[in-house]
């Protein structure tokens, strides 16, 4: 978790090697067998919110926001709950760019 903003430029502590998509393939068939499937959402979006507490460069728009979704929308208005701070998701619905969302 995040202590404080930090710089939009400052490394993401990521590790990719050549087995990446062996262990992530691993992972989802281990969550599958336990029935919890979910649990990679609930990551992507624990990332978006880590990624929404950085401080961005001003020239990124004010209502410039990171959620996860997947091609169906599936869950994107508790994403978008989880992901980004509670003053900046009554900005989105005051502007109207939730309408619609379910």
């Amino acid at each position: 978790m995040l202590s404080g903003a930090r710089s939009a430029t400052s490394r993401l502590e990521l590790a990719f090697t050549g087995d990446q998509q062996r262990d992530l393939d691993a992972l989802a068939l281990e969550w599958k067998l336990r029935g919890r499937e979910d649990l990679g959402r609930h990551l992507l979006v624990a990332v978006t919110k880590e990624l929404n507490e950085r401080a961005w460069p001003q020239a990124t728009a004010d209502a410039f926001v990171i959620f996860a979704t997947d091609l169906e929308l599936t869950h994107v208005k508790q994403n978008l709950r989880a992901a980004v701070p509670e003053p900046v998701f009554a900005d989105l619905r005051r502007r109207g760019w939730l309408a619609g969302l379910s």
